[in-house]
């Protein structure tokens, strides 16, 4: 998502809005290694029940992981969304001259935590069921759907555009 971003508003942005979109997107990025630790925890645990055809207790894993991810997203979507500035001045300086647009790209962008969180979860989940397939298909999907719509929506409404874009 990073990398897309990176090349629309490299083409139709200015090199503020460039540097802005990467810090932003860096600031996201901590957030989210922070909060993505159930993936790398899950696969295994889930190729293991399988073996053990442990089929309600896959359920009742995938499920609490489900939950938990959308909890810790909706904690960071909010921590995030309404700390844009604050951290920007943190991670940037305040005297930055991309201090504006690093924080409207992390707060929109960080309207996409659950979702990137969630996304990162089930292709954990569908790798421990050796589902590389799915997998591989819903990733390539989501991508398409960025750079088709990343130069659209920042034609329309700037960086905060490509952020939105990334939600999507």
């Amino acid at each position: 998502v990073g990398m897309v971003d990176t090349f629309w508003v490299s083409k139709i942005g200015s090199s503020n809005q460039l540097a802005g979109a990467g810090s932003g997107d860096q600031i996201f990025s901590i957030f989210f290694v922070i909060t993505s630790f159930l993936p790398s925890i899950i696969t295994p645990k889930i190729t293991e029940m399988q073996v053990l055809d442990k089929k309600n207790e896959t359920n009742e894993l995938i499920s609490t992981s489900i939950l938990l991810t959308n909890i810790l997203g909706i904690m960071t979507t909010s921590l995030l969304f309404v700390n844009s500035q604050s951290l920007t001045t943190l991670f940037v300086g305040e005297k930055s001259h991309i201090i504006k647009y690093t924080s409207e790209y992390l707060k929109f962008r960080s309207l996409g935590m659950c979702f990137s969180l969630t996304n990162s979860l089930i292709f954990s989940i569908l790798r421990g069921f050796m589902d590389f397939k799915s997998a591989i298909k819903i990733n390539i999907k989501s991508q398409i759907i960025n750079i088709i719509l990343d130069p659209i929506f920042m034609k329309f409404y700037g960086l905060k555009g490509v952020a939105i874009a990334s939600v999507f």
